[in-house]
């Protein structure tokens, strides 16, 4: 293929090349554009059409999906440290048995083929535990997903900043007890006036105090201004605590959503402290992190599949009832991880 320098040899507006990119590289779809005839402008642009501007926009698109994957790869290679840290601290508090599951986590894989499509496909075999990092991505990552749908019907988003006095040590009676503070919180009349329901994350940092507990609070309000006055007085009257702060939501939905179901999940504090990151697995074992009250009481988990094959769809070609089960314990090198996710090859080459 010929080298193209613009449309009909002529360079694009404004000189050079868009994002630097060879033009004997361009797409079928940037080929496209340029066959496109000049008097016809794409749907909702009222005027002016320009293939140059078009070719810049096209690889603009590029240059930011490379971003957002470059990105992506540094979170997981992020993650990948701080699981070697999170292992190494379990294995010198002797709780040898999460070690092993959370360094298994993601090394083997189930395989699947799609009838349909004929593409093969498969799925990590995860170790669900809460302070693996891998896990705790994906799960922040389904709760946020769970409950983002049924926050946008709801109106005035707020979050809400509830505070405990610090403690030398925790364990799972103390935690539920967090709880049980903001139930007599959300049973109080003007509590129950003014919002419509909420969600909760519990936190725990440790400082020079102690451990330092608080539970974050995504809350619709269902007038403009939520009563911090009365919420911070009722909290001292509950808890002994006066701490409390109240933003509105200025984020997207998903996003605001993720940010406080993740926070039973950021123990960056904890991860090189294996005494206090011991003391914090017995704390939360068998205890729930993440609770919804009012509209999201018992909410219905959408994103939950029912186990059986006919329900899955497969990832490529979209299509249900097509799924079968090839293999149950494969290693990770005969996947490749493509925009649909993972992909079984198990004849390619190292």
């Amino acid at each position: 293929m010929a080298a193209v320098s613009g449309v009909d040899g002529r360079e694009p507006a404004g000189g050079g090349n868009p994002a630097g990119i060879p033009w004997t590289n361009l797409s079928r779809a940037v080929t496209a554009v340029l066959d496109r005839p000049p008097d016809i402008a794409p749907p909702g642009r009222l005027g002016g059409y320009s293939p140059d501007r078009e070719l810049s926009r096209h690889f603009h698109v590029q240059k930011r999906q490379k971003s957002l994957n470059n990105r992506g790869e540094k979170a997981r290679e992020y993650r990948h440290k701080q699981k070697r840290t999170v292992v190494k601290s379990l294995r010198v508090s002797g709780l040898d048995d999460p070690a092993n599951k959370i360094e298994e986590c993601g090394t083997l894989f189930v395989a699947f083929r799609c009838g349909y499509c004929g593409i093969t496909f498969g799925h990590p075999r995860t170790c669900k535990e809460r302070i693996c990092p891998e896990c705790a991505h994906a799960r922040a990552a389904r709760l946020s997903s769970k409950y983002a749908d049924r926050a946008r019907e709801l109106p005035n988003p707020r979050k809400l900043t509830l505070t405990f006095l610090s403690v030398e040590h925790i364990d799972a009676d103390c935690v539920r007890w967090c709880f049980a503070c903001l139930n007599k919180l959300t049973h109080r009349k003007f509590w129950k006036q003014l919002t419509n329901g909420a969600i909760v994350g519990f936190e725990v940092t440790h400082t020079s105090n102690g451990f330092h507990l608080h539970l974050h609070v995504y809350v619709s309000s269902r007038v403009g201004r939520l009563p911090i006055e009365l919420i911070r007085e009722a909290w001292l009257e509950i808890t002994g605590a006066h701490i409390c702060r109240i933003d509105p939501v200025y984020v997207d939905w998903r996003k605001a959503m993720s940010e406080v179901v993740k926070y039973p999940l950021k123990l960056t504090d904890l991860y090189n402290k294996p005494k206090l990151l011991a003391e914090y697995v017995r704390a939360i074992k068998g205890v729930r992190l993440v609770r919804g009250y009012g509209a999201f009481y018992r909410f219905a988990e959408q994103f939950k599949p029912s186990g059986k094959l006919s329900n899955i769809p497969c990832p490529k070609c979209g299509q249900t009832g097509y799924i079968e089960k090839i293999a149950s314990y494969e290693p990770a090198a005969h996947f490749k991880r493509t925009s649909w996710g993972w992909q079984f090859l198990p004849h390619a080459p190292p």
